[in-house]
């Protein structure tokens, strides 16, 4: 997104006490056609997701539409080293992906 096609700025000015405070302020604009379907997916999914782990928080989650057939399969350790591998990518400290049955005082 080029920022100079797509941030505003805006002045405004406030009143406090018997002071003036003037602030600028920057914002966005416009989005082309394909950021806003990108930015709307991402907001979807996550709001997908958000909603599967309320339910899941709730028990009442329930799976729908899916197939007999088995797709993919992965182990405990597989999965493990994938989500270890996502925190170390995306910086996420220790607690990010920690198996249920560890306890902050148990060293990991």
């Amino acid at each position: 997104m080029d920022r100079d096609a797509t941030v505003a700025k805006n002045a405004t000015v406030q009143t406090q006490g018997k002071r003036e405070v003037n602030r600028e302020i920057e914002y966005y604009n416009s989005l082309t056609s394909d950021e806003a379907t990108g930015l709307l997916k991402v907001v979807t999914d996550y709001t997908y997701a958000l909603d599967v782990l309320d339910q899941y928080d709730h028990q009442v989650l329930e799976i729908h539409h899916t197939t007999a057939e088995e797709l993919f399969q992965i182990t405990y350790d597989e999965a493990m080293n994938a989500i270890n591998g996502l925190r170390d990518k995306f910086g996420g400290s220790w607690l990010f992906g920690i198996p249920y049955h560890v306890q902050p005082s148990d060293s990991y």
